[in-house]
């Protein structure tokens, strides 16, 4: 693709020219966020060219959605989240030409890889502002400690490279500031998420279709979870839970609940065969990904997280735009999302039996879900709304480049 910045007319050559890095467009927050920041911002006096790479087996892939949606794309396969020294080096190189042809004012990086190169090649094409946004972290619960304390001095050392830094909650903030001391706290802005919500907004138009679509029986609660299928977001604390409630509803003869994992990865076949092998056969289903999934929370007597480390989750922000009222894990910026008793339920992580529990008086108190359910659309109308996120960012960029000028 052709990326030259071209002799185009006066106004068009007085835009601010973004190249925007993200390591992949695979399924969830950050390749959203990616996308919505490439396509919105070019109403607000911006060129933006977004430079992605490869995802992983079993992750879905989000480049179609950017082309589709008008977004300027250049595809680098070398670019990906494994280390990989010769492609590494050949998505270095690839970057480095494109900067070189684009010739950003601004560089944003998202995700580890495309931080790292990012940030050093943009230094090395003379790049003045560069902006590196957290959308979490793996500080702790990813790796062994050696590897993490690699991972923490070469984020301390990309961070000076840096002219500011984001994050999208208060706890990362405070994670990145003062646990691990990745940055200084003057260099950092947390920015919540903003995402394009009106389709949740006004999801109620598709009661009732996915339900049919699943033969579920009217008098059937439907639990779900929605994320990729690795260690991290442990779908094993899910079913530990549906067990727990399976017999549950057997010991009490209480209505039955369906519990759904949505999405896919490395941990699917295993996660199956516990399953199969906890008897929860008929309990819970495993759909893999699934697209519009503001026809899918609408359904959902409640939406649930399990996570061990998180950054500020979109499904649950999703599913409190649709009113489904959310119990999550206590990490991360989940608590930035759920306000317990609110709007939902905050848990302990590990914590099974409390998971279980507060789930379950949920899913038997219908007046509490769509209490919770009303203040949850409330919470993500007034907090988590593209057109707050694009003022803010708008206002972030052009004090850097009057910074710099």
């Amino acid at each position: 693709m052709d990326v030259k910045a071209s002799a185009a007319p006066a106004k068009e050559r007085r835009k601010i020219r973004v190249a925007r890095v993200i390591t992949r467009l695979n399924i969830g927050g950050p390749a959203l966020h990616a996308i919505l920041m490439s396509r919105e911002m070019g109403e607000r006096g911006y060129e933006t060219l977004l430079i992605t790479g490869s995802v992983e087996p079993g992750e879905g892939d989000m480049r179609s959605a950017a082309e589709q949606a008008g977004v300027r794309l250049v595809y680098i396969p070398e670019l990906h989240r494994r280390i990989h020294p010769l492609h590494d080096a050949i998505a270095a190189l690839k970057l480095w030409r494109t900067f070189r042809s684009f010739r950003p004012d601004i560089v944003c990086t998202h995700m580890a890889k495309a931080g790292t190169l990012g940030r050093l090649i943009s230094v090395a094409c003379g790049v003045r502002i560069r902006v590196h946004t957290f959308h979490g972290h793996v500080f702790h619960s990813y790796f062994p400690k050696w590897k993490t304390a690699l991972f923490l001095g070469i984020e301390r050392f990309l961070g000076r490279l840096s002219n500011r830094i984001y994050v999208i909650s208060a706890s990362q903030r405070e994670e990145l500031t003062r646990r691990f001391r990745v940055v200084p706290s003057e260099k950092v802005r947390t920015v919540h998420l903003g995402l394009d919500l009106d389709p949740f907004f006004d999801s109620a138009m598709h009661a009732g279709a996915f339900r049919k679509e699943l033969g579920a029986d009217p008098r059937t609660r439907l639990v779900g979870i929605v994320g990729r299928l690795v260690p991290i977001k442990n779908h094993q604390m899910f079913l530990e839970a549906a067990r727990l409630i399976h017999r549950r509803v057997r010991a009490e003869g209480a209505d039955p609940i369906q519990f759904l994992v949505i999405g896919d990865g490395e941990l699917r076949p295993r996660l199956e065969q516990i399953a199969a092998l906890w008897g929860l056969g008929e309990s819970v289903q495993f759909l893999g990904w699934r697209r519009q999934l503001e026809r899918i929370y609408p359904d959902l007597d409640a939406a649930v997280l399990t996570s061990l480390n998180e950054g500020t989750p979109v499904a649950l922000i999703e599913a409190l735009a649709c009113g489904t009222p959310v119990v999550g894990t206590d990490v991360g910026g989940v608590r930035d999302v759920i306000q317990d008793g609110e709007n939902g339920c905050l848990v302990r992580k590990g914590d099974i039996l409390h998971f279980s529990d507060a789930l379950w008086q949920l899913l038997e108190h219908p007046d509490k879900r769509r209490t919770m359910g009303r203040q949850g659309r409330a919470d993500a109308r007034a907090r988590f709304t593209k057109d707050r996120l694009l003022d803010q960012m708008d206002g972030q960029y052009r004090e850097l480049l009057s910074k710099t000028l």
